[in-house]
């Protein structure tokens, strides 16, 4: 195993890329593998938490990508997620879990400022899970912490398919809207291409005009606009970023979406649309839109994120995850999970 901190600049370059494959050999059914990429961590932490030093550590099946926080409790610093504002992505991977775990829970103990560690993202009772409780619990405490759901809905079979998972009311609402569409003259920009910074720019012009952008929340606030400064570009040079533009017959922007698809899996990012384009279904215009180029493309999963009400129509499954701590015990190891 080898040890690398980095405490001024990001995984980056070779070590991007060997992590993202060892992501991608990972059980996809333990972890969220595209929170747990090196675009999607990174970019969180440059936008949260930049002060944070870095730990990274690699050996040929194992990897591990967290951040330090000192002086986190009173029993001293703490390992964290890279990213640890939403807990999605998974800071240990590697396609062995057994291996894995045990190369990391040594690595823990092996550290002297830090008695405690946060793994986030981890499916509960799944073989990762399962893994992380062997190899922490023999000398640490284990608690078991929040959850996280994401709504995701398959792809498998395109249009047809996605469409026979759906309701009848559903399927009618989505041809009402198109027919609406079509008399008011709408139509979408696909804005892949876009050079990233003028595509951000242009984003946030409609965003100003959202509830979202009223709220402060979205892509507006200064932490978010720092994440998405960091990911869509990440995302545009590796030819992952799919991102639409709705239009009015005059040409003037009424909404956006766009997200990034890695390994056949689409992660929706955001979506919003000019409050005086509500009447006219935009949002739910800008979705249909995104999945069915997705079903050209053949992608199989749909994620649009972080659980909400009105996303439950538009998918049929929930991905969740949840947070395990482990503090080094002054006894016998305990477990509240």
């Amino acid at each position: 195993m080898h040890p690398i901190d980095t405490a001024d600049s990001d995984i980056g370059g070779a070590w991007n890329s060997a992590w993202d494959d060892l992501v991608w050999r990972s059980d996809p059914r333990s972890i969220d593998q595209w929170c747990t990429s090196s675009s999607w961590a990174s970019s969180a932490r440059q936008a949260f938490h930049p002060s944070r030093e870095q730990v990274v550590a690699f050996d040929e099946g194992f990897g591990l990508a967290m951040a330090r926080v000192p002086n986190a409790d009173i029993h001293g610093g703490a390992l964290v997620p890279m990213e640890s504002v939403w807990l999605f992505g998974a800071p240990i991977v590697g396609p062995d879990p057994e291996h894995a775990a045990s190369h990391a829970a040594q690595y823990f103990m092996d550290q002297r400022r830090e008695q405690s560690i946060y793994l986030g993202g981890y499916v509960e009772d799944s073989q990762w899970w399962d893994a992380l409780i062997r190899a922490f619990g023999s000398s640490c405490d284990l608690f078991g912490g929040e959850e996280r759901a994401r709504c995701r809905a398959s792809l498998e079979g395109g249009i047809d398919g996605y469409l026979s998972r759906r309701t009848r009311a559903f399927r009618r609402n989505l041809r009402q809207g198109e027919r609406r569409a079509a008399r008011v003259g709408i139509e979408f920009e696909i804005v892949d291409a876009n050079e990233p910074d003028d595509l951000l720019r242009r984003l946030h012009r409609i965003e100003q005009r959202s509830w979202k952008g009223m709220d402060g929340s979205g892509i507006e606030g200064s932490e978010m606009e720092t994440f998405y400064a960091q990911l869509v570009p990440s995302l545009s040079r590796g030819r992952a970023l799919r991102a639409c533009v709705a239009k009015d017959g005059a040409g003037c922007d009424l909404g956006f979406v766009f997200g990034g698809v890695q390994e056949g899996c689409y992660r929706g990012l955001q979506l919003s649309f000019a409050e005086s384009a509500r009447d006219l279904g935009v949002g739910n215009l800008l979705q249909w839109h995104e999945i069915q180029r997705l079903c050209d493309e053949n992608t199989l999963t749909y994620d649009i994120g972080m659980q909400m009400e009105y996303k439950l129509f538009w998918t049929e499954e929930q991905f969740v995850t949840r947070l395990l701590f482990a503090r080094k015990s002054r006894g016998s190891a305990q477990s509240r999970v």
